[in-house]
């Protein structure tokens, strides 16, 4: 009788071996998220003349863009939440540049942050006043850009209103100026 490489009970723990790897290959691939976006949606209350946003990102990827920007490792687990604020403020600061329509660069500020869907995402909430409103207000939305240039930001103005995509370092229009006639 001829012998077999494999025995029927090496076979199956090699089957089972080789799931295992797959599955752990698989799971890896997903926590990585290959596609680097960030999701912002930003309100104006006309009574307080504050404009709001809310900025989901990923936290690996904001602890890179953090750690390069404030030249040392920054993390949500190994660093003093107010230490990470300051970090996270000041970077938010630099790569999220509103420009009101007078042309004056609103102060932005920290009210919060929060870890959501099993820690996959950090919700940021911060504002601005902003009087006049986004009518005539620009924003160079370039957060994570600089640690991940493919990254893409979008930003959805208003409940009803439009969503802006920032692919690249450029300026937008917040809410275009009417028409003169």
């Amino acid at each position: 009788m001829p012998s077999r490489l494999f025995s029927w009970g090496a076979a199956s723990r090699l089957n089972a071996l080789f799931g295992l790897v797959l599955a752990s290959t698989l799971m890896s691939a997903a926590h990585a998220h290959p596609i680097r976006t960030s999701y912002a949606e930003a309100d104006f209350r006309s009574e307080t003349q504050k404009f709001e946003i809310a900025l989901r990102v990923y936290p690996d990827d904001l602890e890179a863009a953090l750690s390069a920007h404030a030249g040392h490792p920054i993390t949500l687990a190994r660093t003093a939440p107010p230490t990470f604020d300051l970090a996270l403020l000041a970077y938010l600061r630099a790569t999220f540049l509103l420009r009101a329509a007078d042309g004056t660069t609103p102060v932005l500020y920290l009210l919060g942050r929060e870890l959501k869907d099993n820690a996959q995402h950090l919700w940021i909430y911060f504002d601005c006043t902003l009087p006049g409103g986004p009518t005539g207000a620009r924003l160079s939305h370039r957060i994570l850009r600089d640690t991940f240039p493919e990254q893409l930001n979008a930003l959805r103005l208003g409940q009803k209103g439009q969503t802006l995509l920032f692919l690249n370092d450029t300026e937008k229009e917040l809410a275009p100026r009417p028409a003169k006639p």
